[in-house]
């Protein structure tokens, strides 16, 4: 699927979707989506993609869907002989990447950063996000993991490859410069006993205190784990970047994100 309004001399850059996705419980197998900018409408519903190939500039995967994407990012212009000869090489066990992967591809030239995703989570209980599973990143000049497209938005790399072309920031607020973290607190009643001897009896005095917690988080959930590659280098990252924890990585597993039903065995394509 490939929309060609940007890629042949276009004088000016609009968005210019190549598939735009709402439809709930969607997988694709082996797809190609091309453009410049806003490639792939990833609107919303739970989506799994799978060996697909995605190429763009400007936030090429955006949306508010609920979507998990074996990804390996790749050069267009190459991608038909590649791709194929990249199954050859994984049928014989020769190539360091699975073929489990998608192909998506970064095409920036001289122009600045571009973003990768914009995903446009728009609250703590929204359930959508976009959860990117091994793979690797690749392209020419510069581009960012991503940037807000929404106050909550969520994006995990996992276990993804990511050549030089990543930017150092690697994230993006946008719109959202200055609001990158949420602030809560907590009251909580602190009883203290204190206890008094005296010659005939024992006399408990209760004291209450009223304290108030602070601490905040990052808005976004944002995260680079186990990734590799001269562009994992996190030293230049944004600071509101996540940790996750062990128990915070199994809800964004491919069975408790979108197939928490086992949706995908009931279908005719096995994973």
């Amino acid at each position: 699927m490939q929309n060609s309004y940007n890629l042949v001399g276009s004088e000016t850059i609009e968005p210019a979707p190549a598939a735009a996705i709402y439809g709930d419980k969607s997988v694709f197998v082996e797809c190609g989506f091309v453009s410049y900018q806003d490639t792939l409408f990833d609107a919303k519903g739970r989506h799994y993609f799978k060996n697909c190939y995605i190429e763009g500039e400007v936030d090429f995967i955006y949306g508010n869907g609920q979507s998990y994407y074996e990804v390996i990012f790749m050069f267009y212009i190459f991608y038909e002989f590649i791709y194929y000869f990249f199954k050859i090489l994984n049928k014989f066990n020769l190539f360091i990447f699975s073929l489990q992967d998608c192909i998506v591809n970064a095409t920036l030239g001289n122009s600045p950063p571009g973003f990768i995703t914009a995903q446009s989570r728009g609250s703590e209980k929204d359930q959508s996000g976009f959860v990117f599973r091994t793979g690797c990143v690749v392209g020419n000049g510069k581009v960012n993991l991503g940037r807000a497209y929404g106050p909550y938005s969520r994006v995990i790399f996992f276990g993804t490859y990511f050549s030089s072309v990543i930017s150092p920031e690697g994230w993006d607020a946008w719109g959202y410069t200055g609001q990158e973290y949420c602030f809560f607190h907590r009251s909580n009643v602190i009883m203290l006993w204190l206890i008094t001897f005296g010659t005939r009896k024992v006399i408990m005095l209760e004291h209450f205190f009223y304290v108030k917690f602070w601490w905040y988080r990052s808005r976004f959930t944002y995260a680079e784990v186990d990734c590799s590659g001269a562009g994992a280098n996190s030293t230049g990252r944004v600071e509101w970047v996540k940790k996750l924890s062990n128990w915070e990585l199994e809800e964004f597993s491919l069975s408790s994100f979108i197939n928490q039903d086992g949706w995908l065995s009931y279908l005719p394509v096995k994973f």
